[in-house]
């Protein structure tokens, strides 16, 4: 079972095939078992060939069943059946469809055993050239995340290929109808992790929300390209021959995306910490659409939440064709190169630009994760509320007003013609299915702020701000030691106001200074923060 291991560090190497549409891959899983009668492995994998596994360097007998991959036979034509086959897959696939034997060779040993090395050495386990190639990418940043369990790290290494993916990665290349269209690639998943279209298409993983580990990626790609990937660029070379570039990346959060094509970057002047990436043919109105009309939306929402934003750099990247508009991941963004427009066009700013802010927003707060899909308002919520909060202070109070009003008829109008009565908030963890239909989320979009601002109004906004600092200063790796800005808040008396100052006080003394020590976000957790802060 998957709940026998704790999820330490995932090492991906990838070659990336642009013009034949192939990923030619190695994926090490480093997992510290919790009991020491482990069977079996069982890891996420999807339209994934794998050829080779081996734990702890010994070969390892494997069974993959991609249950997904074809849902029913050719001679089912109805839609019951399908849904009923489709819902069955899903069960078999949630503890992972890879399913690898333990060698018999291999023992759960203690971690504190100093004859690991040498048990190894003496049963001859030892590491071939391309594996040594493979791991010597990281002796820079070899250092895995401590473990709660007593037994040492277990390496699981996996050799596998994807061809002619169906979902999870796009492969963008000139055809009949797109003559001129510059090739590039780029990773997806669907609402909040996605269950069969996230990191298990294109790469063996532990593919559930309640999975964090730290990952180190390389990627390899034509020298012609760039490669572009959630996390921070630690190195990158050219091969002997010049055919094809190295990028190398460390992601200290549980998301990855990577992005692969020719393209080329924009930094703006007043914007150091935020990089655009495009492709060669939209580099003109990429550098009109990112001329803010505030340039330091970073820095208003660092001081706003009191916090650091958690990663160095803050990317965005311009691609055709993807899901949606805008998806976040770790310090990074994914979004429709529709979007840009050309300095004679000046109406599509705001519409651009907020996308472009959400985007921001939402690879900050998606960094802390949610505790499951029904909790996934939260996340949608302080996003919107965030975004509303910049908009007024950037536009004003009438915009700020105009923009609730606009979120107000929305949602009445999609209460209204919703069939079978309005839906609800919280999204049932009863269906199989566990993630968001499409349509769903304009709905979130409409009511999750607004639910943030009834909050806000029931306890005042000094004590939603200092409820939000609570919730984001886990997910910084150096909070300010600054207060907040003054907010404009009713009249009180000399003790409550000292109360409020001790209390911005006391958060910052106890607020964890690392990464990944934050609390999942839920339903639960918002309340009882904003609860103990009022």
């Amino acid at each position: 079972m998957m709940s026998d291991f704790e999820y330490l560090q995932q090492r991906l190497r990838l070659h990336v095939d642009l013009m034949g549409r192939r990923l030619e891959g190695v994926s090490e899983l480093i997992l510290a078992p919790k009991i020491d009668s482990i069977k079996r492995i069982r890891v996420h994998c999807r339209q994934c060939v794998v050829s080779k596994v081996t734990v702890n360097g010994v070969e390892a007998r494997f069974e993959h069943h991609d249950f997904l991959s074809e849902v029913v036979q050719e001679s089912y034509r109805d839609w019951n059946s399908f849904d009923l086959f489709y819902r069955g897959a899903i069960v078999a696939s949630k503890e992972g469809t890879l399913v690898i034997e333990m060698p018999p060779t291999v023992r759960i040993v203690d971690q504190n055993d100093s004859t690991v090395d040498d048990e190894k050495k003496s049963d001859g386990e030892t590491a071939t050239d391309d594996e040594r190639d493979a791991t010597a990418v990281w002796d820079s940043s070899n250092h895995l995340p401590p473990s709660s369990t007593a037994f040492a790290p277990v390496v699981v290494r996996i050799e596998y290929t994807v061809s002619n993916p169906r979902g999870g990665v796009r492969f963008m290349l000139p055809d009949a109808l797109h003559p001129e269209r510059v090739p590039h690639m780029y990773t997806y998943c669907g609402p909040f992790g996605g269950l069969c279209d996230g990191a298990r298409t294109w790469m063996p993983c532990r593919d559930l929300l309640s999975d964090k580990c730290t990952f180190r990626v390389e990627l390899i790609v034509p020298a012609s390209c760039v490669a572009v990937c959630s996390g921070r660029l630690v190195g990158q070379s050219l091969d002997a021959h010049k055919l094809h570039r190295s990028f190398r990346f460390v992601i200290n959060t549980k998301t990855s995306c990577s992005l692969v094509g020719p393209f080329r970057m924009h930094i703006a002047e007043h914007m150091p910490r935020v990089a655009h990436f495009c492709l060669p043919d939209r580099v003109a109105d990429l550098t009109t659409s990112t001329q803010f009309r505030d340039p330091h939306f970073v820095t208003f929402f660092e001081t706003y939440l009191n916090a650091r934003y958690p990663f160095a750099t803050y990317s965005q990247i311009f691609v055709e064709d993807p899901p949606v508009d805008c998806q976040y991941f770790a310090g990074l963004s994914v979004l429709n190169q529709d979007i840009l427009y050309g300095p004679t066009i000046i109406d599509r700013a705001p519409v651009s630009q907020a996308i472009q802010i959400k985007g921001f927003i939402g690879s900050w707060i998606g960094a802390i994760g949610i505790q499951s899909t029904k909790h996934a308002w939260v996340l949608v919520g302080v996003v919107g509320y965030l975004f509303d909060l910049y908009v007024q202070s950037v536009m004003g109070d009438e915009a700020y007003g105009y923009r609730i009003q606009l979120a107000l008829d929305a949602l009445v109008m999609m209460e209204l013609l919703a069939e079978g009565g309005p839906p609800s908030l919280m999204y049932e963890d009863v269906d199989v299915y566990g993630e968001y239909d499409p349509s769903y989320m304009a709905f979130l979009e409409a009511k999750a702020p607004l639910i943030l601002r009834m909050i806000e109004r029931k306890v005042e906004r000094k004590h939603m701000q200092f409820a939000l600092q609570r919730i984001v200063s886990g997910t910084s790796s150096n909070t300010k030691q600054t207060s907040p800005p003054t907010t404009t808040t009713p009249d009180k008396d000399d003790d409550k106001e000292d109360e409020d100052d001790a209390m911005l006080d006391g958060d910052k003394d106890s607020t964890p200074a690392v990464s990944g020590q934050t609390q999942p976000l839920s339903t639960w957790y918002l309340l009882s923060t904003v609860k103990e802060v009022a």
